[in-house]
């Protein structure tokens, strides 16, 4: 039981890092104004890193890709079962 606590302890202070480095590096983008914007959910407070470019040249965040396949996946199963 132990262990399991030591670990749990670890991943949230790995979590609560990753959060405040995000934090900066959002701060950070202000401040240079390199924020990006979803073309889809029109989301302004995006880095770099939260971008997904298509063929077409659109940049979409990675939640509204996450939420299309969800949706692909649930349409597709949806269909099976029909």
């Amino acid at each position: 039981m132990f262990i399991f606590c030591f670990l749990i302890s670890l991943f949230l202070e790995y979590l609560s890092q990753k959060q405040a480095f995000r934090d900066e590096q959002l701060r950070l983008a202000r401040i240079n104004r390199t924020l990006r914007t979803c073309a889809c959910c029109c989301d302004e407070e995006l880095l770099d890193d939260d971008m997904i470019h298509c063929d077409q040249h659109h940049d979409f965040c990675q939640s509204i890709q996450i939420s299309y396949f969800q949706k692909e996946i649930n349409i597709s199963i949806c269909l099976e079962h029909a």
